[in-house]
This record gives structure tokens, sequence and C-alpha cells, in this order.
């Protein structure tokens, strides 16, 4: 029997962990999450769903991978800094509860620890909750998320001018994120470069 058929076998109580869960986010993030909110990990939670059944994989799998879309950012709660490393610590201490195997808990942390900014995702499953956390970059929505990003890091003492700012996204989007999977490439290569492409015309703006 190979590992992934051993972690797969193993049941687990997936809806009372989500229900757990789903009410910390709901009753002790901060208000002043304008980004890592709520809404923003059920959207994670949503994609990263969705791009598991389109690579047709098992349905334990998905919840492996939806699992670690809801704790992601769960570490929020308690400080802004560091936030994934504490996040792991809250799945291995809650996770146990839930009847999850330390194999199923080892992968994962594994997820989580990948959305950590430039880490170098290792497999499918990174690769999904990689595309799920930035799935908004290919959306038209792209705008109206990073201003809540940017309004996020100016209460936690993170002030941009207009050009910083514009140069802080376009640093990320146009020359380190990539999406890695058929789904979002499919789905959201072509919003993202014109999203791209408006933030390079708003900083040419800016400097004429």
């Amino acid at each position: 029997m190979d590992i992934l058929t051993h972690i797969l076998q193993h049941p687990f109580q997936f809806n009372e962990m989500r229900k757990n869960v789903i009410l910390k986010l709901s009753n002790q993030l901060s208000a002043t999450l304008k980004y890592h909110s709520y809404e923003h990990t059920i959207n994670v939670e949503r994609i990263a769903e969705e791009i598991a059944k389109q690579e047709k994989l098992e349905t334990q799998e998905v919840e492996l991978i939806r699992t670690a879309a809801l704790y992601h950012d769960l570490g929020f709660i308690h400080q802004h800094e560091h936030n994934e490393l504490l996040a792991i610590k809250m799945a291995e201490t809650e996770l146990p509860k839930f009847n999850y195997s330390v194999e199923q808990i080892q992968l994962v942390c594994e997820m989580i620890h990948s959305t950590k900014a430039g880490f170098d995702v290792q497999n499918i499953y990174d690769k999904i909750i990689s595309d799920a956390d930035h799935d908004y970059f290919g959306r038209p929505d792209y705008f109206n998320i990073a201003e809540r990003l940017r309004k996020e890091y100016s209460f936690y003492g993170r002030d941009f001018s207009e050009l910083e700012w514009l140069d802080f996204q376009l640093n990320y989007l146009d020359l380190k994120h990539v999406y890695w999977t058929d789904w979002s490439r499919a789905n959201r290569s072509e919003t993202k470069k014109n999203n791209i492409a408006l933030l390079k015309r708003k900083k040419k703006e800016i400097q004429l």
C-alpha cells in the first residue's frame, strides 16, 4: 500500500472540523483585516474545491485540500506577521480532535506552508492551494480586492504612495506570480494579463 492510499483510507470528520473553523473565522477575526477576512478564506476554499474536482482528485483529497484552505489564514486571529506558522500549529493541535491522522495533518500543514510568499510548490496539492489563494489576480474584481489589501497594510503600519502601490502590485503579478493548474490558466490568465496592462497604464499616467 503506497503512502497516499494509506492517507486516503483513514476517515476523518471534515464537516465537524469545518463548522469549528467557520465559527472561529466568523467570531474571532479582527474587522481591521479588510483583505484576510472570512470572505477571503471561504473564496479560497471554494476555488480550491473547484480546481481539485477538475483535477479529478479523490473525495478525501478534495477534503484535505479544503481543510488546508480553511486553515491557511487562521493564524490571523492571533497575529498579522508570520501567520502561516501559527496556522500550522493550530492545525497540528486541533485536527487530531476530528480524527485526522498524523500523515493527513502533515499533508495539510505542507499545503498551508506553500501559501507563504516565496515558497516553491512541490505537488498538485500545493499548486491548487496557491492558485486558489491568488485566484482574484485573474478576475474583474481584482482592483477592489487589492484596495482592501492596501487598507489592511495601512492599518498595520505599511503605507504606500500611489506609485509605490502600483510597483508593489506589478512586481508580484507581472514578475513573480504564475498560475500552476490547467483550470486557473484557462479561466484566469487572460483577465490577469488585462489587469497587469491596466496597472502599467496607470503607472504611465502617473509618471507623465
